[in-house]
Protein backbone atom coordinates (compact mmCIF):
# COMPACT_ATOMS: atom_id res chain seq x y z
CA UNK A 1 0.00 0.00 0.00
CA UNK A 2 2.82 2.46 0.65
CA UNK A 3 4.78 1.35 -2.55
CA UNK A 4 1.30 2.60 -4.60
CA UNK A 5 1.08 5.76 -2.65
CA UNK A 6 4.80 6.64 -3.45
CA UNK A 7 4.32 5.41 -6.83
CA UNK A 8 1.39 7.98 -7.23
CA UNK A 9 3.28 10.79 -5.50
CA UNK A 10 5.73 10.27 -8.00
CA UNK A 11 3.37 10.61 -11.14
CA UNK A 12 2.08 13.36 -9.81
CA UNK A 13 5.44 15.33 -9.05
CA UNK A 14 6.18 14.40 -12.51
CA UNK A 15 2.93 15.69 -13.84
CA UNK A 16 3.49 19.07 -11.90
CA UNK A 17 6.78 19.34 -12.87
CA UNK A 18 6.24 19.32 -16.57
CA UNK A 19 3.15 21.42 -15.78
CA UNK A 20 5.14 24.25 -14.29
CA UNK A 21 7.46 23.55 -17.08
CA UNK A 22 5.22 24.20 -19.73
CA UNK A 23 4.35 27.67 -18.07
CA UNK A 24 8.15 28.74 -17.65
CA UNK A 25 8.42 28.19 -21.13
CA UNK A 26 5.62 30.17 -22.21
CA UNK A 27 6.61 32.61 -19.60
CA UNK A 28 9.30 33.62 -21.97
CA UNK A 29 6.98 34.76 -24.36
CA UNK A 30 4.07 36.93 -22.09
CA UNK A 31 1.79 36.75 -24.88
CA UNK A 32 1.58 33.03 -25.25
CA UNK A 33 1.36 32.69 -21.15
CA UNK A 34 -1.66 35.44 -21.19
CA UNK A 35 -3.51 33.68 -23.98
CA UNK A 36 -3.14 30.38 -22.76
CA UNK A 37 -4.35 31.17 -18.99
CA UNK A 38 -7.31 33.11 -20.05
CA UNK A 39 -8.22 29.85 -22.75
CA UNK A 40 -7.66 28.08 -19.83
CA UNK A 41 -10.19 29.83 -17.83
CA UNK A 42 -12.92 28.80 -20.24
CA UNK A 43 -12.49 25.18 -19.82
CA UNK A 44 -12.78 25.78 -16.13
CA UNK A 45 -15.66 27.69 -16.30
CA UNK A 46 -17.36 25.29 -18.89
CA UNK A 47 -16.65 21.95 -16.25
CA UNK A 48 -18.50 24.30 -13.49
CA UNK A 49 -21.11 25.05 -15.30
CA UNK A 50 -21.64 20.83 -16.18
CA UNK A 51 -21.51 20.80 -12.18
CA UNK A 52 -23.89 23.09 -11.65
CA UNK A 53 -26.22 21.98 -13.98
CA UNK A 54 -25.69 18.22 -12.61
CA UNK A 55 -27.06 19.20 -9.53
CA UNK A 56 -29.81 20.57 -10.58
CA UNK A 57 -30.87 17.31 -13.08
CA UNK A 58 -33.61 16.19 -11.36
CA UNK A 59 -35.69 19.95 -11.95
CA UNK A 60 -34.37 19.63 -14.99
CA UNK A 61 -36.36 16.99 -16.07
CA UNK A 62 -39.29 17.99 -14.04
CA UNK A 63 -39.14 21.37 -16.02
CA UNK A 64 -38.86 19.25 -19.28
CA UNK A 65 -41.79 16.71 -18.43
CA UNK A 66 -44.40 19.91 -17.31
CA UNK A 67 -43.36 21.61 -20.78
CA UNK A 68 -43.78 18.45 -22.59
CA UNK A 69 -47.08 17.76 -21.25
CA UNK A 70 -48.11 21.08 -22.17
CA UNK A 71 -47.72 20.60 -25.90
CA UNK A 72 -45.15 23.23 -26.43
CA UNK A 73 -42.52 21.79 -28.06
CA UNK A 74 -42.40 22.37 -31.79
CA UNK A 75 -40.02 22.81 -34.92
CA UNK A 76 -38.03 19.07 -33.51
CA UNK A 77 -36.28 19.24 -37.21
CA UNK A 78 -34.55 22.30 -36.52
CA UNK A 79 -33.42 21.21 -33.16
CA UNK A 80 -32.16 18.22 -34.43
CA UNK A 81 -30.21 19.82 -36.97
CA UNK A 82 -28.90 22.58 -34.40
CA UNK A 83 -27.99 19.90 -32.10
CA UNK A 84 -26.37 17.87 -35.08
CA UNK A 85 -24.40 20.65 -35.57
CA UNK A 86 -23.00 21.09 -31.86
CA UNK A 87 -22.10 17.72 -32.23
CA UNK A 88 -19.83 18.03 -35.09
CA UNK A 89 -17.96 20.86 -33.65
CA UNK A 90 -15.30 18.30 -31.98
CA UNK A 91 -14.23 16.81 -34.59
CA UNK A 92 -13.85 19.96 -37.23
CA UNK A 93 -12.03 21.22 -34.36
CA UNK A 94 -9.78 17.77 -34.44
CA UNK A 95 -9.56 18.10 -38.13
CA UNK A 96 -8.01 21.53 -38.08
CA UNK A 97 -5.77 20.52 -35.41
CA UNK A 98 -4.61 17.47 -37.67
CA UNK A 99 -3.99 20.01 -40.45
CA UNK A 100 -1.94 22.93 -38.66
CA UNK A 101 0.54 20.03 -37.00
CA UNK A 102 1.20 18.42 -40.66
CA UNK A 103 1.77 21.77 -42.04
CA UNK A 104 3.19 23.56 -39.46
CA UNK A 105 5.27 20.90 -37.54
CA UNK A 106 3.92 22.44 -34.60
CA UNK A 107 1.43 21.12 -31.95
CA UNK A 108 0.88 21.33 -28.13
CA UNK A 109 0.80 17.29 -27.17
CA UNK A 110 3.29 17.31 -24.46
CA UNK A 111 4.45 13.62 -24.24
CA UNK A 112 6.44 13.56 -21.08
CA UNK A 113 9.76 13.21 -22.24
CA UNK A 114 8.19 9.68 -24.33
CA UNK A 115 9.49 9.41 -27.80
CA UNK A 116 6.38 9.30 -30.42
CA UNK A 117 6.64 9.14 -34.39
CA UNK A 118 5.07 11.16 -36.41
CA UNK A 119 2.05 8.99 -36.99
CA UNK A 120 1.77 8.54 -33.71
CA UNK A 121 1.42 12.48 -33.02
CA UNK A 122 -0.96 13.28 -35.30
CA UNK A 123 -3.53 10.91 -34.01
CA UNK A 124 -2.67 11.92 -30.52
CA UNK A 125 -3.39 15.37 -31.49
CA UNK A 126 -6.58 14.43 -32.75
CA UNK A 127 -7.58 12.85 -29.51
CA UNK A 128 -6.61 15.76 -27.47
CA UNK A 129 -8.58 18.32 -29.45
CA UNK A 130 -11.36 16.13 -29.57
CA UNK A 131 -11.41 15.95 -26.12
CA UNK A 132 -11.04 19.56 -24.99
CA UNK A 133 -13.35 20.39 -27.60
CA UNK A 134 -15.96 18.49 -26.13
CA UNK A 135 -15.30 20.19 -22.86
CA UNK A 136 -15.50 23.23 -24.39
CA UNK A 137 -17.23 24.60 -26.82
CA UNK A 138 -19.92 21.65 -27.24
CA UNK A 139 -20.71 21.57 -23.53
CA UNK A 140 -21.34 25.25 -23.45
CA UNK A 141 -23.25 25.17 -26.87
CA UNK A 142 -25.43 22.22 -25.31
CA UNK A 143 -26.39 24.73 -22.16
CA UNK A 144 -26.85 27.76 -23.88
CA UNK A 145 -29.31 25.61 -26.35
CA UNK A 146 -31.35 24.26 -23.97
CA UNK A 147 -31.37 27.53 -22.03
CA UNK A 148 -33.15 29.33 -25.12
CA UNK A 149 -34.76 26.38 -26.29
CA UNK A 150 -36.88 26.82 -22.62
CA UNK A 151 -36.89 30.32 -22.85
CA UNK A 152 -38.24 30.51 -26.11
CA UNK A 153 -41.04 27.87 -25.39
CA UNK A 154 -42.20 30.18 -22.48
CA UNK A 155 -42.30 32.89 -24.54
CA UNK A 156 -44.15 31.20 -27.03
CA UNK A 157 -46.93 30.25 -23.80
CA UNK A 158 -47.38 34.04 -23.18
CA UNK A 159 -47.53 34.58 -26.66
CA UNK A 160 -50.22 32.67 -27.23
CA UNK A 161 -51.87 33.42 -23.93
CA UNK A 162 -51.95 37.41 -25.62
CA UNK A 163 -53.34 35.77 -29.01
CA UNK A 164 -56.15 33.86 -26.48
CA UNK A 165 -57.00 37.37 -25.14
CA UNK A 166 -57.23 39.57 -28.35
CA UNK A 167 -59.61 36.92 -29.82
CA UNK A 168 -61.79 37.22 -27.03
CA UNK A 169 -64.93 39.59 -27.09
CA UNK A 170 -65.73 41.77 -24.35
CA UNK A 171 -68.92 39.49 -23.72
CA UNK A 172 -67.16 36.57 -24.06
CA UNK A 173 -64.23 37.31 -21.61
CA UNK A 174 -66.07 36.06 -18.39
CA UNK A 175 -64.75 35.28 -15.05
CA UNK A 176 -64.29 31.84 -16.01
CA UNK A 177 -62.44 32.62 -18.94
CA UNK A 178 -60.57 35.82 -16.77
CA UNK A 179 -60.02 32.64 -14.16
CA UNK A 180 -58.45 30.29 -16.92
CA UNK A 181 -56.08 32.58 -18.40
CA UNK A 182 -55.13 33.13 -14.90
CA UNK A 183 -54.07 30.09 -14.00
CA UNK A 184 -52.32 28.79 -17.29
CA UNK A 185 -50.16 32.24 -16.86
CA UNK A 186 -49.14 31.10 -13.21
CA UNK A 187 -48.10 27.64 -14.29
CA UNK A 188 -45.82 29.27 -16.54
CA UNK A 189 -44.66 31.57 -14.22
CA UNK A 190 -43.74 28.47 -12.22
CA UNK A 191 -41.87 27.31 -14.99
CA UNK A 192 -40.13 30.79 -15.04
CA UNK A 193 -39.00 30.16 -11.98
CA UNK A 194 -37.95 26.90 -12.41
CA UNK A 195 -35.55 27.74 -15.35
CA UNK A 196 -34.35 30.57 -13.22
CA UNK A 197 -33.65 28.37 -10.43
CA UNK A 198 -31.90 26.23 -12.60
CA UNK A 199 -30.11 28.39 -15.01
CA UNK A 200 -29.07 31.12 -12.48
CA UNK A 201 -25.31 30.15 -12.10
CA UNK A 202 -24.65 28.02 -15.32
CA UNK A 203 -25.57 30.80 -17.57
CA UNK A 204 -23.61 33.09 -15.91
CA UNK A 205 -20.48 30.04 -16.63
CA UNK A 206 -21.32 29.94 -19.90
CA UNK A 207 -21.42 33.48 -20.69
CA UNK A 208 -18.04 34.14 -19.28
CA UNK A 209 -16.95 31.66 -20.64
CA UNK A 210 -17.88 32.82 -24.09
CA UNK A 211 -16.52 36.29 -23.06
CA UNK A 212 -13.10 34.58 -22.42
CA UNK A 213 -12.66 32.77 -25.53
CA UNK A 214 -13.64 35.66 -27.73
CA UNK A 215 -11.07 38.17 -25.47
CA UNK A 216 -8.52 35.23 -26.51
CA UNK A 217 -9.36 35.24 -30.26
CA UNK A 218 -9.21 38.47 -30.68
CA UNK A 219 -5.70 39.51 -29.11
CA UNK A 220 -4.67 36.39 -30.75
CA UNK A 221 -5.97 37.91 -34.30
CA UNK A 222 -4.37 41.49 -33.70
CA UNK A 223 -1.24 40.14 -32.26
CA UNK A 224 0.03 38.40 -34.83
CA UNK A 225 2.56 35.13 -34.11
CA UNK A 226 4.74 32.90 -36.17
CA UNK A 227 2.34 29.71 -35.02
CA UNK A 228 -0.64 31.38 -35.87
CA UNK A 229 -0.05 32.27 -39.40
CA UNK A 230 -1.07 29.51 -41.29
CA UNK A 231 -4.91 29.20 -42.29
CA UNK A 232 -6.16 26.17 -40.68
CA UNK A 233 -4.71 27.89 -37.59
CA UNK A 234 -6.66 31.09 -38.20
CA UNK A 235 -9.75 28.74 -39.17
CA UNK A 236 -9.57 27.41 -36.03
CA UNK A 237 -9.91 30.95 -34.46
CA UNK A 238 -12.49 31.94 -36.23
CA UNK A 239 -14.64 28.96 -35.36
CA UNK A 240 -14.23 29.88 -32.06
CA UNK A 241 -14.73 33.25 -31.96
CA UNK A 242 -18.18 32.58 -34.12
CA UNK A 243 -19.27 30.06 -31.97
CA UNK A 244 -18.33 31.89 -28.71
CA UNK A 245 -19.76 35.36 -30.01
CA UNK A 246 -23.07 33.67 -30.85
CA UNK A 247 -23.37 31.69 -28.10
CA UNK A 248 -23.41 34.81 -26.15
CA UNK A 249 -26.00 36.60 -27.93
CA UNK A 250 -28.17 33.83 -28.42
CA UNK A 251 -27.71 33.65 -24.49
CA UNK A 252 -28.60 37.24 -24.02
CA UNK A 253 -31.27 37.56 -26.87
CA UNK A 254 -33.17 35.07 -25.77
CA UNK A 255 -33.21 35.30 -22.08
CA UNK A 256 -35.28 39.07 -22.67
CA UNK A 257 -38.14 37.47 -24.64
CA UNK A 258 -40.25 36.04 -21.50
CA UNK A 259 -40.46 39.65 -20.35
CA UNK A 260 -41.16 41.27 -23.64
CA UNK A 261 -44.23 39.15 -23.99
CA UNK A 262 -45.44 39.21 -20.62
CA UNK A 263 -45.43 42.69 -21.22
CA UNK A 264 -47.92 42.51 -23.85
CA UNK A 265 -49.82 39.80 -21.80
CA UNK A 266 -50.06 42.24 -19.15
CA UNK A 267 -51.43 45.10 -21.86
CA UNK A 268 -53.81 42.81 -23.91
CA UNK A 269 -55.34 41.53 -20.29
CA UNK A 270 -55.85 45.27 -19.09
CA UNK A 271 -57.22 46.68 -21.91
CA UNK A 272 -59.97 43.66 -22.60
CA UNK A 273 -60.54 44.71 -19.07
CA UNK A 274 -61.26 48.09 -20.07
CA UNK A 275 -63.17 46.93 -23.16
CA UNK A 276 -65.58 45.21 -20.59
CA UNK A 277 -66.07 47.93 -17.92
CA UNK A 278 -67.26 50.40 -20.59
CA UNK A 279 -70.03 48.03 -22.53
CA UNK A 280 -71.17 46.41 -19.36
CA UNK A 281 -72.74 48.46 -16.73
CA UNK A 282 -70.04 48.96 -13.63
CA UNK A 283 -72.25 48.24 -10.54
CA UNK A 284 -73.74 44.89 -11.66
CA UNK A 285 -70.22 43.30 -12.71
CA UNK A 286 -67.88 40.71 -11.13
CA UNK A 287 -64.75 41.02 -12.64
CA UNK A 288 -61.66 38.36 -11.27
CA UNK A 289 -59.21 41.08 -10.72
CA UNK A 290 -58.84 44.46 -11.49
CA UNK A 291 -55.43 44.60 -12.74
CA UNK A 292 -52.09 42.78 -12.75
CA UNK A 293 -50.05 45.35 -11.38
CA UNK A 294 -48.57 42.67 -9.09
CA UNK A 295 -47.53 40.15 -12.34
CA UNK A 296 -44.29 39.28 -12.58
CA UNK A 297 -41.93 41.11 -14.83
CA UNK A 298 -40.42 37.63 -15.96
CA UNK A 299 -37.13 38.93 -16.09
CA UNK A 300 -33.99 36.23 -15.42
CA UNK A 301 -32.02 38.23 -13.03
CA UNK A 302 -29.72 35.20 -12.48
CA UNK A 303 -30.25 35.43 -9.06
CA UNK A 304 -30.04 32.28 -6.79
CA UNK A 305 -33.63 30.84 -5.79
CA UNK A 306 -32.56 27.34 -3.78
CA UNK A 307 -35.41 27.15 -1.96
CA UNK A 308 -38.38 24.96 -3.13
CA UNK A 309 -40.06 26.60 -5.81
CA UNK A 310 -43.26 25.03 -5.17
CA UNK A 311 -43.71 26.62 -1.55
CA UNK A 312 -42.51 29.85 -2.64
CA UNK A 313 -43.94 32.53 -1.15
CA UNK A 314 -44.99 34.57 -4.23
CA UNK A 315 -45.79 31.50 -6.31
CA UNK A 316 -48.49 30.68 -3.71
CA UNK A 317 -49.78 33.32 -2.70
CA UNK A 318 -51.06 34.56 -6.43
CA UNK A 319 -52.74 30.74 -6.65
CA UNK A 320 -54.71 31.24 -3.73
CA UNK A 321 -55.84 34.54 -4.16
CA UNK A 322 -56.78 33.55 -7.63
CA UNK A 323 -58.51 30.54 -6.30
CA UNK A 324 -60.17 32.64 -3.53
CA UNK A 325 -61.63 35.33 -5.92
CA UNK A 326 -62.69 32.80 -8.37
CA UNK A 327 -64.81 30.76 -6.22
CA UNK A 328 -66.44 33.93 -4.60
CA UNK A 329 -67.36 35.03 -8.33
CA UNK A 330 -68.43 32.07 -10.10
CA UNK A 331 -71.50 32.34 -11.95
CA UNK A 332 -74.55 30.67 -10.92
CA UNK A 333 -76.48 30.46 -14.31
CA UNK A 334 -74.17 30.25 -16.60
CA UNK A 335 -75.55 29.34 -20.61
CA UNK A 336 -73.54 28.34 -23.08
CA UNK A 337 -73.24 30.01 -26.01
CA UNK A 338 -72.68 28.30 -29.78
CA UNK A 339 -68.87 28.89 -28.85
CA UNK A 340 -68.63 26.81 -25.80
CA UNK A 341 -68.10 29.99 -23.40
CA UNK A 342 -70.57 30.45 -20.83
CA UNK A 343 -71.75 34.06 -20.88
CA UNK A 344 -73.90 34.87 -17.76
CA UNK A 345 -76.65 38.19 -17.97
CA UNK A 346 -75.58 40.92 -15.57
CA UNK A 347 -78.40 40.77 -13.01
CA UNK A 348 -77.51 37.27 -11.40
CA UNK A 349 -74.15 38.22 -10.04
CA UNK A 350 -75.89 40.08 -7.03
CA UNK A 351 -77.20 36.90 -5.62
CA UNK A 352 -74.96 34.10 -6.42
CA UNK A 353 -75.88 32.01 -3.37
CA UNK A 354 -79.62 32.49 -3.23
CA UNK A 355 -79.38 31.09 -6.75
CA UNK A 356 -77.82 28.17 -6.20
CA UNK A 357 -79.82 27.29 -2.94
CA UNK A 358 -83.17 28.33 -3.93
CA UNK A 359 -84.55 25.32 -6.29
CA UNK A 360 -83.53 22.64 -3.87
CA UNK A 361 -85.22 23.45 -1.10
CA UNK A 362 -88.89 24.77 -2.82
CA UNK A 363 -91.38 23.34 -0.39
CA UNK A 364 -89.90 24.73 2.73
CA UNK A 365 -90.26 28.28 2.63
CA UNK A 366 -94.12 28.35 2.54
CA UNK A 367 -94.18 27.28 5.83
CA UNK A 368 -92.40 29.98 6.97
CA UNK A 369 -93.86 32.66 5.09
CA UNK A 370 -97.21 31.03 6.63
CA UNK A 371 -96.19 31.50 10.21
CA UNK A 372 -94.65 34.79 10.57
CA UNK A 373 -98.26 36.38 10.22
CA UNK A 374 -100.27 34.02 12.73
CA UNK A 375 -96.99 35.10 15.07
CA UNK A 376 -98.10 38.78 14.35
CA UNK A 377 -102.28 38.70 14.83
CA UNK A 378 -102.49 37.96 18.49
CA UNK A 379 -101.43 41.57 19.81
Amino acid sequence: MRDMFEKDLLILSHVLDDLVGILLSLGHNWFLLRTFLLQASSYLLSVLSWLAIRRKRKELTELFTFLKIKNSFSRPNIQNFVTLSICIIPFAFGILQVGNTILTEWHTLYTFDFKLNRHSIIIFSFIKSFLTSVIYPTWTNLVVQVYCLLCYKISKLLSDFTTEIDGCSPQEFTISKQANILQKESRSHQAILHVQSIFSVPSFLVCTAHFCTCITVLTALIVQQNTYAHFTALSAFCLYFFNSSGGLLACLWMAGGPPKNANKFKEAFGRKLQEKKLRVDKTKEVFCVDDLNGLSHYTLSGALCDDNLCCSPELECREVNLIIKFKTCQEPSSKPTDDGISTVPDSTYNQPEESTFNPEPSDTPEPEISEAPEETTPP
